[in-house]
């Protein structure tokens, strides 16, 4: 959708934006085109013509499909439509996605907020001061956004098992080599389910 313009949004699901936002959010990104789109951890993060942001969290169930109005017999929470006729639907069947808008020059606090992202913003000399800075068990230290950005309870487990380290263990006695280990398989484990395209079985899409 890179170069499209946007040129109609119609929200289904007042969860997504409470009524008195609506107007604002849609005059705010109707006739920009899309320049830019990038991830921040979890965040999908669409950077607009104006330098304004518009972020997705697609949380548990959330789905972009493209061109699909109705998919499963299911209305979609918003959909966005541009220029040549294709469309962007925003489906979650638990309905805990968000969507937000953001002026140019503005970040968003949960972004200010996200620890560095394992994939291109954590040298292994951070991840192991980070360790040993910490005294809680590993695996809920991975999953703290504030801490590492973008890593959930499946990529978690999956990492610690391929780097053959206890889930439970505390992160202040894991070695500079277990934590090379463990950074490594936590970035091959990322990008393999970025190239699978998730690993979710219930929703998958």
């Amino acid at each position: 959708m890179r170069g499209r313009r946007l040129a109609s949004c119609e929200i289904f699901d007042e969860r997504l934006l409470a009524r008195k936002r609506q107007a604002a959010f849609q005059n705010a990104i109707l006739g920009k085109v899309w320049s830019r789109i990038l991830r921040r951890g979890k965040y999908l993060v669409v950077e607009l013509d104006d330098q304004s942001l518009l972020i997705f969290h697609l949380r548990m169930t959330g789905q972009l499909l493209l061109n699909e109005t109705v998919y499963e017999g299911r209305r979609p929470r918003m959909t966005l439509g541009f220029e040549g006729g294709e469309t962007l639907s925003f489906y979650d069947q638990r309905r805990f996605g968000e969507v937000w808008w953001i002026p140019a020059g503005t970040t968003h606090r949960s972004l200010e907020a996200l620890g560095p992202d394992p994939l291109t913003e954590l040298s292994l000399e951070r991840f192991a001061l980070l360790l040993k800075s910490k005294t809680t068990r590993i695996q809920p230290l991975l999953m703290d956004q504030h801490l590492i950005a973008g890593v959930g309870n499946i990529y978690a487990q999956e990492a610690l098992f391929r780097a053959g380290v206890r889930p439970t263990r505390s992160s202040r006695k894991i070695s500079y080599q277990e934590s090379g280990r463990l950074l490594e398989a936590l970035k091959s484990t990322l990008q393999e389910a970025i190239e699978q395209r998730g690993s979710t079985s219930r929703n998958y899409r």
